[in-house]
């Protein structure tokens, strides 16, 4: 197994990050980080 990880940047992917991609990769046993989650405006 290896000891990599592997780290993701979300931009403009709206509702279905929060809804299925998030969710997805907590579940995941993979060493997996978001570095950033990149939207428009502040508040999403």
């Amino acid at each position: 197994m290896s000891n990599q990880q592997l780290t993701i940047g979300y931009y403009g992917n709206g509702k279905s990050t929060n809804r299925y991609h998030l969710p997805f990769l907590m579940r995941r046993q993979a060493k997996i980080r978001v570095k950033t989650i990149y939207a428009r405006t502040l508040k999403k």
